[in-house]
């Protein structure tokens, strides 16, 4: 019985992995390394899977990543067509422990969009100086914290329950859930802004000159200060809350 047990074990393991990636299931995460990869200019960077990344505001633009010695070749850093694309092609992760988590950190000044699907932590090392950025998050669950100062900003979570937090200063924001995330935008002082909350997730926020607000679910918008000028629509059974702070 154990050993009939064993072979339908293996031939989930071996069904589950493509073949050019047969033998990827039996290599081990193995001792934490890590490397320098080729960079250049890119306007766009795109994260998937479970990866961390670190991102710093800088003249020089370069990426590092950090990972297990048995699986770092299959952490893929691609520049194409202005994109940096970031995800673990490593096959049959479930067999394989994640407690050395995987990161990548990025240098550069020429990107003004971060596009995040995965589960890893963002994190701004420094102050990020676009000016206009724009972060889309479509069906994540990690953690993005934001440090920028830019003309125009767009801070979005389409689906999932990402929670970002935003400090830094910008002229014109935008933000929008369409999940059941938390955007944390009462550190990031906004002369104007313009919020769109259309899911169950919570948007808070700072904003000094024209407030502009979209309640059109169950989700509530907290704002902190008091704006000039405020104009609320509300469509759904979601609230505004002012704080006075």
């Amino acid at each position: 019985m154990k050993k009939i047990a064993l072979y339908l074990f293996l031939s989930v393991i071996l069904l589950s992995c493509e073949k050019e990636h047969m033998g990827d299931c039996f290599t081990s995460t193995g001792s934490k390394t890590s490397e320098y990869r080729p960079s250049g200019d890119f306007q766009i960077i795109e994260l998937d899977d479970r990866i961390d990344l670190d991102i710093i505001w800088d003249s020089i633009p370069s990426i590092k990543v950090e990972a297990g010695s048995g699986i770092i070749d299959n952490i893929i850093t691609e520049i194409k067509d202005g994109q940096l694309s970031i995800r673990n092609e490593n096959k049959c992760n479930f067999v394989r422990s994640y407690k050395k988590r995987m990161k990548v950190t990025v240098t550069g000044n020429s990107f003004n969009e971060i596009t995040y699907r995965g589960s890893g932590e963002v994190n701004c090392l420094n102050t990020l100086r676009p000016a206009t950025l724009k972060v889309d998050c479509w069906e994540s669950s990690g953690d993005l914290n934001l440090d920028f100062e830019s003309t125009e900003s767009f801070l979005k979570i389409h689906t999932g329950p990402t929670v970002i937090t935003a400090k830094g200063k910008t002229n014109n924001s935008i933000l929008y859930i369409g999940g059941a995330g938390q955007i944390r935008a009462e550190g990031l002082i906004a002369q104007n802004g313009y919020i769109v909350n259309a899911h169950t997730g919570i948007i808070y926020s700072r904003t000094i000159n024209k407030l502009e607000v979209h309640l059109e679910s169950n989700g509530d918008v907290y704002s902190y200060g008091v704006p000039n000028e405020l104009s609320i629509t509300k469509t759904g059974k979601g609230n505004y809350i002012q704080l006075y702070r």
